[in-house]
């Protein structure tokens, strides 16, 4: 009497993780779950270009019509995160609450770059 899970792969799996999932899949004591790996993806840093709709659609999404970064705040924000959408995420939401506790409805490049440092002070990245 023959298994039929002997013949056919039990299932599939999917990792998703930062870049240190992939270096820790490097070394030698995980080499059978690398060797098994069929599709891998390494998803880039964001361009400067794509850093502001990345910023924006959101922001869309929920009913914002109008902007809310300047072009130069946005240009801050890619600056700091080094493209990195984590690290955007983190930016964009600090900037829009500092502009919320300045009653702005428009963050510009001294409320970014006030996020950027208070970030960066709280080791944030």
């Amino acid at each position: 009497m023959s298994c039929h899970l002997d013949r056919t792969a039990p299932g599939a799996l999917f990792l998703c993780g930062h870049t240190e999932l992939r270096h820790k899949l490097a070394r030698r004591p995980l080499e059978a779950i690398r060797q098994r790996v069929t599709v891998g993806y390494h998803l880039p840093p964001l361009t400067a270009a794509e850093a502001g709709p990345y910023v924006t659609h959101p922001l869309q999404q929920v009913g914002v019509d109008r902007p809310m970064f300047r072009d130069a705040a946005l240009q801050t924000g890619w600056d700091w995160s080094h493209g990195i959408p984590r690290h955007l995420n983190t930016w964009a939401r600090a900037c829009l609450m500092a502009a919320y506790a300045r009653q702005l409805t428009l963050v510009d490049d001294t409320v970014a770059a006030t996020a950027a440092t208070e970030l960066q002070w709280a080791g944030a990245v």
